[in-house]
């Protein structure tokens, strides 16, 4: 018997949540299910019927636990999907710099090899200076 209550009320909560589309519509249903919850509790308690009392509360406990477990997972995904967006921008930002990095590279080594080659030039030239400037006899300074 309990079995059927708990899916009767499983399924007429389920039917109720696909009629509200609204949040403001969502949050009240679910302050008036715990007024109804209260509700119910006080009065078990005024007849003495601890036992539902105690089923109330268990009730009660559960469907604030499932709010708020469903809070909770919900500003994780949140959480998780600002982190992932970060994640991207970081990844693009790291991409450009490598590509920055590497034409500086290009540029650096084209830079060396340019120098290299002017340095080699200039010797070359002071070689050829040195090979053709002939010291003429008696002279003490070329």
């Amino acid at each position: 018997m309990k079995i059927k209550a708990k899916n009767l009320l499983k399924k007429s909560f389920a039917k109720l949540g696909r009629l509200v589309t609204n949040r403001v519509g969502y949050i009240v249903i679910r302050i008036l299910f715990v007024y109804s919850t209260l509700h119910i509790i006080f009065i078990a308690f005024l007849f003495g019927e601890y036992l539902a009392v105690f089923e109330g509360v268990v009730v009660l406990a559960l469907f604030l636990f499932l709010t708020l477990k469903e809070h909770v997972i919900s500003e994780y995904q949140k959480l998780t999907n600002e982190q992932r967006e970060f994640i991207d921008e970081m990844q693009s930002t790291l991409e450009l710099a490598a590509k920055q990095i590497k034409t500086c590279e290009k540029k650096s080594a084209a830079s060396l090899r340019s120098v290299q080659a002017l340095e080699k030039n200039r010797l070359e030239k002071e070689n050829e200076t040195r090979v053709t400037k002939k010291k003429r006899p008696g002279q003490t300074h070329p």
